[in-house]
């Protein structure tokens, strides 16, 4: 029986035509959508390439200058086949010519480290096509002399370069080893303090004020705590390492000027390694 209260359920209505119509948006949407990723996807690479290409393949960013500042007894045009070199090297990765970017600055640094004894060294990047090298050589004190072999060296018993005996500098002192071979791996090694004693004593040597006035030819060590000192004229000269270096030279000055004021330079030697005593012959 049916019952005349129930309440009627109203039944849905699908238009099959609105439907349809909807599923087609829907694909056109999502086809419309893909096509707009792909065409953004396309404009990346089509500007990415481009820009690839202008910064590291075309001519605006190849290295034209190298300016190298700084340098004083390393040849500047050896400086400049160096660091074209590098260049050179690091551009064979992509082919190209003498791109700035692709210059490794460190990997640089390190190649005119080994080489050459460097205080200082700064690469810059001066874009869009300049590189400039600025550095400070390291500085003579000495040159070390053994068997055949001499050697300029710093303060601190690094050897900086080798020397030509035919082209040696007087400004500097001439260290002679007679004793074991301390040149290893280009450095002087556990002469530090005999090195920087040497340069003291060449030191007030060269003071007005002492007006010693002998030129000095070289200092020879031979392992031991005795410093002789050789004069191009005149006697040698025996210093005690362990000892004061000042006070030496000061008892060779009073020597000098007030008991050998008229045969000092006949002398074969004179020893200051004895306290407040000089023995001479």
């Amino acid at each position: 029986m049916i019952n005349p209260f129930k309440k009627r359920q109203r039944s849905k209505f699908i238009n099959p035509y609105y439907q349809g119509a909807e599923e087609n948006y829907s694909k056109l949407h999502l086809i419309n959508k893909s096509y707009k990723i792909k065409l953004l996807v396309f404009e990346f690479i089509i500007v990415a390439s481009t820009l690839v290409w202008f910064f590291y393949f075309s001519a605006v960013f190849d290295v034209n200058y190298v300016e190298i500042r700084g340098q004083r007894r390393i040849p500047k045009s050896e400086l400049l086949r160096v660091v074209h070199a590098q260049i050179n090297e690091d551009n064979a990765i992509l082919g190209s010519n003498l791109n700035i970017f692709l210059l490794n600055e460190e990997k640089l640094k390190e190649t005119l480290n080994e080489k050459y004894y460097l205080t200082s060294l700064e690469i810059i990047k001066d874009f869009p096509d300049r590189v400039d090298v600025l550095l400070v050589e390291e500085d003579y004190s000495a040159i070390w002399r053994e068997g055949d072999n001499y050697y300029y060296i710093n303060n601190e018993g690094l050897v900086v370069e080798r020397a030509n005996p035919l082209e040696i500098k007087s400004s500097y002192p001439l260290i002679d080893n007679s004793g074991e071979n301390k040149f290893k791996a280009n450095v002087i090694v556990g002469e530090e303090d005999h090195i920087a004693y040497i340069l003291e004593i060449f030191k007030y040597f060269r003071k007005e004020q002492l007006d010693i006035k002998v030129a000095i030819d070289r200092f020879m060590v031979d392992g031991t705590d005795t410093l002789k000192l050789v004069l191009r004229e005149g006697p040698y000269i025996l210093f005690d390492f362990a000892q004061d270096a000042e006070q030496q030279v000061l008892k060779l000055v009073t020597i000098k000027d007030k008991k050998l004021t008229s045969d000092f330079f006949k002398k074969e030697y004179i020893d200051l390694r004895y306290g407040d005593r000089v023995y001479y012959r």
